[in-house]
């Protein structure tokens, strides 16, 4: 299977009149001087239509072979993964006549160089006489493709299984890839997808709700969604995203209104007021901070800063 046409496809700009919560809405895939970007990284807070936008592009262009939807629940069979890495095998045992040893390390070095900076615990091993495929962990200790981990495998299904199919000049349309992965690889992962964007002339489009992505989108790539008078709009001129840590990201991207749990920004708030009037010794106040002692423990920082506020004070006093 084989998603490829000769001179390519590419998206520069799309225009909705209406789908779903989208109103004569406009996006473009474009960087600072009008070249396609290889990715594009959209981001926004819920309900701005993320997914929407993704499921248009396939929809409107449903008659290409070359768009590839990957939806958030995304899943094909394991089996099919499996099956190319056999084809891979034997098309090194057989086409390059290569040892069934030499083929094993060849596919486990294409694989570990695809996830250079994942630091994976596993590898590739080898084919059983039933031609089944095994990896191996660290200890080398081999067991069944099915026995990876949730993380490994959506890494295969997601990543790998575009490599496997040979996906070329193609518009690669992904909602959520976050999904099942732990944060280390979020952040690592658009390299890979941009990686393979440019090597095989491919456009990747990407809907997200990770704050680890969006933090590694260059800045020319990240779409940011806003509502504005009930309608969806772009931020023009975004210079924030690429570098900004998680909190930041929130806040300013995702428009997130507290980082804490939202009970216990509700006490946070209350023990600050009674701070700033300078009502802290009272039975109220004591309540307060013991819940928080026993939510966050007393060697939280926050709690310590607030108790050197209060010891200023009394100072001052």
């Amino acid at each position: 299977m084989s998603w490829e046409l000769s001179k390519g496809f590419k998206i520069n700009e799309i225009k909705i009149l209406k789908s779903g919560v989208l109103k004569n809405f406009e996006i473009n895939f474009l960087d600072n001087k009008n070249n396609i970007l290889p990715i594009t990284v959209i981001a926004g807070i819920n309900g701005t239509g993320k997914t929407t936008i993704l499921e248009y592009i396939h929809k409107f262009y449903t008659h290409t072979d070359n768009i590839l939807y990957l939806p958030a629940n995304y899943s094909t069979e394991l089996k099919l993964i499996e099956v190319h890495l056999i084809k891979l095998v034997k098309r090194y045992i057989f086409k390059l006549n290569y040892t069934p040893f030499h083929a094993y390390k060849e596919v486990s070095s294409m694989i570990n160089n695809i996830f250079v900076n994942f630091d994976l615990k596993i590898s590739f091993s080898s084919l059983d006489e039933e031609e089944k495929v095994y990896f191996e962990n660290k200890n080398g200790e081999s067991f069944p493709i099915n026995q990876l981990s949730t993380g490994e495998k959506t890494l295969l299904l997601k990543i790998l299984s575009l490599y496997l199919l040979e996906v070329k000049n193609s518009v690669i349309l992904i909602d959520e890839p976050e999904l099942s992965l732990h944060p280390n690889w979020q952040n690592r992962i658009l390299d890979i997808y941009e990686r393979f964007a440019i090597e095989n002339n491919n456009q990747i489009i990407i809907a997200t709700h990770s704050p680890h992505i969006v933090g590694s989108a260059k800045t020319d790539s990240l779409r940011v969604l806003y509502f504005e008078e009930n309608e969806v709009k772009v931020v023009k001129d975004f210079t924030e995203g690429y570098g900004l840590e998680v909190n930041q990201i929130l806040t300013k991207v995702m428009n997130i209104d507290s980082l804490r749990t939202p009970d216990v920004d509700i006490l946070f708030s209350k023990v600050k007021t009674l701070i700033i009037e300078n009502n802290y010794q009272n039975k109220e106040f004591e309540a307060i901070w013991k819940k928080l002692e026993i939510y966050l423990g007393k060697n939280n920082i926050d709690l310590k800063l607030l108790k050197l506020e209060i010891d200023r004070r009394e100072k001052n006093v």
